[in-house]
């Protein structure tokens, strides 16, 4: 029979709190050098350009930016020695610009637009699907809520109107030009390719979109009525190369 002994302590390895406060301030040096690199290095810029011929009352039509294997059409950067390319394999994303136009009809001029960003993967559904992207409730996309469990990292971008004509002004029967702009920030995230020629972001959603929809009056067709004429979307990718 083994005895125990009651007045032998077990043995904890004692650790050094000098040691980890020398680590821990050597690690946030690390993270300072590495930030101050990316905050002095040229920002560089992609531009990719979408058009849509025509939007329906109460749809929702969408600009991609990225889709798998989009190649040159994606907004992330090929290599090369552009201002518009990258140099190795990862670069640090800052933001997304876009700057877009809508052609107006001239007896659209009430016509409202939402715009929203989204970052999703094909297996969580089709977000121009009015049903998966909306509870569709009234049927209405300015009343029906948005299913905002089903599409994470979704950016709201505004809602855009014509401001009214005056009375007097003339060109009443010429369409008109609406405008907009957002900025999406990503956060300088650090952005992954898997080979020099590959758009595809391997640390990415499969997909990215501008998803727009147009309103016109309660009961305006959303099978006939074009209410939008031309939706012209330039989407700009501002990045830091290291």
């Amino acid at each position: 029979m083994v005895k125990y002994n009651k007045t032998k302590k077990p043995v904890f390895k004692k650790m050094n709190s000098k040691a980890l406060v020398v680590k821990k301030r050597r690690s946030n040096l690390v993270s300072l050098i590495k930030d101050i690199n990316i905050r002095q290095s040229e920002t560089k810029y992609k531009s990719i350009n979408g058009i849509i011929a025509a939007a329906y009352h109460d749809q929702i039509v969408y600009i991609n930016n990225w889709v798998p294997a989009g190649g040159a059409s994606n907004i992330w950067p090929q290599q090369g020695t552009t201002d518009s390319s990258r140099i190795g394999d990862r670069i640090v994303a800052v933001g997304i610009k876009y700057r877009m136009a809508f052609q107006i009809p001239f007896d659209r001029r009430n016509v409202k637009c939402k715009i929203w960003y989204l970052p999703y993967n094909s297996a969580q559904g089709n977000p121009t699907n009015y049903s998966e992207f909306f509870h569709n409730i009234s049927g209405s996309s300015m009343l029906d809520p948005i299913q905002t469990k089903r599409w994470g990292g979704l950016k709201f971008l505004g809602s855009h109107q014509l401001k009214a004509m005056d009375r007097d002004q003339s060109g009443s029967n010429t369409d008109a030009t609406m405008y907009a702009s957002a900025y999406v920030s990503l956060n300088d995230k650090k952005i992954n390719f898997k080979s020099d020629a590959s758009t595809d972001a391997s640390n990415m959603k499969e997909q990215g979109q501008i998803l727009l929809s147009f309103y016109d009056t309660y009961n305006t067709s959303s099978t006939t009525d074009i209410v939008c004429t031309k939706v012209n979307v330039n989407s700009t990718l501002y990045f830091k190369d290291l």
